[in-house]
């Protein structure tokens, strides 16, 4: 997700930028948070966590029309991902 570097010699390093990377100060819309799959939230907050915010500054926006607190409530939506989200 972020950039490696790559010796060839001692000389010349290649410097390849990954997509994450390029989307820095940037907007990351997650639409209808609500009607992704648990196992795929899962994935989601695991990916969030792992953002290197030191190299990549990108404001999340998540939104819904359905209430959050029931969704939790009845077991559609985590809250691991809920408070994953608050805090990035």
């Amino acid at each position: 997700m972020n950039f490696y570097e790559q010796e060839l010699s001692t000389d010349v390093i290649i410097r390849q930028i990954g997509e994450l990377e390029l989307t820095h100060q940037s907007a990351l819309l997650l639409n209808e948070i609500i009607d992704i799959s648990l196992p795929l939230q899962s994935i989601l907050l695991k990916f969030l966590e792992e953002i290197d915010t030191d190299k990549i500054d990108i404001c999340g926006i998540a939104t819904t029309d359905k209430d959050i607190d029931e969704e939790i409530r009845v077991g559609h939506f985590g809250t691991d991902l809920f408070h994953g989200l608050y805090i990035i």
